[in-house]
């Protein structure tokens, strides 16, 4: 670009002022292909770059009937008006596509989203034509084009790209979402973060639950770029449960599986307050329900010990451990076949944890109690 420029005897100094001078020669080029087709007389230049910048949002058109319905609800016209079909065909003649595609977005893809910035300043509204009725690969190009310009501190239009994704967030989080965890898997910031407030200031009950579903599958291998977005929608549903009685089960859950994704996240203190609430409620539903809640108690204890342990507090994780290892014992008595495995794992994990093991059983006859049930669990199913 700056040498084109260079040729025709301009020198910008700065990119914004690059992608610019460009832009203008750009529109220039399309004023000449327009001429003689009548559509100048009904359309004005900015109505068109907004069309081609809705083309860039949307990665082009596949064919001709999809690129008529786009560019009539990017004017508000109707798609077989005249004025609609003939830019068509010029578009089509200026932006086929290589490789079969009707149009292609503007090239290159620095241009096109200079183009985008440009014409969302003049028309921000064209966000939400583009998103209307949109496909998930529809939303997941547009997210993308906006998180390369929320990458670059100053824009075309001279200003933070960032504006284009936090208003697209905030008027389409419940559609965009979803779409956006995998964009976020290729672009990361600021678009993870961003989403992640979006989804701490305004998920509603149904975007929660659609997103924590996977997330929970996941458990720890949730991809790194989507911990964030995990943690925020993990916490979203917490604010989103009342404190009664009947809700106890669920928040102590999401309590627990909080605390996990705030450890992959490296915030150990945020996760050990979490854990302590979730074993709090758990031991509260167990001396109620002890046959449907003392397993999560056990559970939480495990996890608890853990946290305290990685904050170096051990004797306060041998006590945590110690207990899951009781609640464990008990279970294994009345249901062997089941809690087995979680008693050797809970002894394993009891014997991990290098402190003063006095007030507590000695580490090697733990380890010895757990090798000989596993020992035994192996005969059994190897």
């Amino acid at each position: 670009m700056a040498a084109l420029l260079g040729v025709l005897g301009q020198a910008p100094k700065t990119v914004p002022d690059l992608l610019g001078e460009i832009l203008e020669h750009e529109r220039r080029f399309l004023r000449r292909e327009l001429e003689g087709t009548g559509l100048l007389n009904e359309l004005t230049l900015d109505e068109i770059d907004s069309v081609v910048a809705g083309l860039v949002l949307r990665n082009g058109a596949p064919s001709r009937k999809q690129c008529r319905e786009a560019v009539g609800r990017y004017l508000g016209l109707d798609s077989k008006s005249t004025a609609v079909r003939t830019l068509v065909e010029v578009l089509h003649r200026l932006y086929e596509g290589e490789d079969g595609g009707y149009i292609e977005p503007l090239q290159p893809d620095l241009l096109g989203e200079a183009l985008v910035d440009v014409a969302l300043e003049r028309e921000p509204e064209l966000l939400d034509r583009v998103l209307e009725d949109a496909e998930d690969a529809i939303r997941e190009r547009l997210l993308t084009v906006l998180t390369r310009l929320a990458q670059q501190e100053t824009t075309a239009s001279g200003e933070p790209g960032v504006r284009w994704l936090e208003r697209a967030l905030a008027g389409h989080l419940e559609t965009l979402a979803e779409p956006a965890l995998q964009v976020v898997l290729e672009t990361g910031e600021p678009l993870a973060e961003h989403l992640a407030a979006s989804i701490r200031e305004g998920g509603s009950h149904e975007l929660v639950h659609r997103l924590l579903d996977p997330f929970d599958a996941e458990g720890q291998r949730v991809a790194v770029a989507q911990r964030e977005v995990a943690a925020a929608t993990g916490e979203r549903a917490l604010a989103l449960l009342s404190e009664e009685e009947d809700h106890a089960p669920e928040r102590a859950r999401h309590l627990n599986n909080l605390a996990n994704r705030l450890s992959l996240l490296g915030r150990p203190e945020q996760a050990l307050e979490a854990t302590r609430e979730a074993v709090e409620s758990y031991r509260k539903l167990a001396r109620q329900r002890p046959e449907a809640f003392l397993p999560d108690l056990a559970m939480s204890l495990n996890n608890l010990g853990a946290h305290l342990s990685n904050l170096g507090r051990r004797e306060q994780a041998l006590e945590a451990t110690q207990e899951a290892v009781e609640s464990y014992r008990k279970l294994a008595r009345q249901r062997p076949e089941a809690f087995l495995p979680d008693l050797a794992g809970s002894l394993h994990n009891h014997t991990n944890h290098p402190a003063d093991h006095a007030r507590c059983e000695q580490p090697l006859g733990a380890t010895h109690v757990a090798v000989e049930i596993l020992r035994k669990l192996a005969r059994q199913r190897p």
